[in-house]
């Protein structure tokens, strides 16, 4: 390789890693891009749930578990919008809600799981 396109070759390499570090700062900083176009900072759901193994679906889809020790459930970089939250255990009935995240905020939620069968206290 001559010297003219070894210089041109880490020219536009340097090009190409200077443009790209700041897309991966700010997506790196919480910002997406929406379904508009618009560079919007992303939110987030924290969720205190009384129950242990509680599975969360965020529009029908498994999102997080809570543990046996941690029960409390944190989503982030959620785009702003409606989401369809569902937590769900086993003989316990399930928790629907319709959650609006907004931009650069976070929403506390906190939810008692009931029994679907009260004689199971029994």
């Amino acid at each position: 390789m001559t010297p003219g396109k070894q210089k041109l070759t880490i020219l536009i390499l340097f090009l190409v890693f200077v443009s790209i570090i700041p897309v991966i700062i700010c997506y790196s900083m919480g910002y997406r891009i929406s379904d508009d176009f618009k560079i919007v900072e992303t939110g987030g759901i924290y969720l205190s749930i009384t129950e242990s193994d509680t599975s969360l679906y965020i529009n029908d889809k498994l999102k997080k578990k809570a543990g046996l020790v941690g029960r409390n459930i944190l989503v982030q970089n959620l785009k702003p919008g409606t989401y369809k939250i569902r937590l769900e255990k086993e003989n316990y009935s399930p928790w629907r809600k319709n959650i609006k995240i907004q931009e650069g905020r976070l929403k506390y939620v906190f939810r008692f799981l009931s029994l679907k069968n009260l004689n199971q206290l029994r």
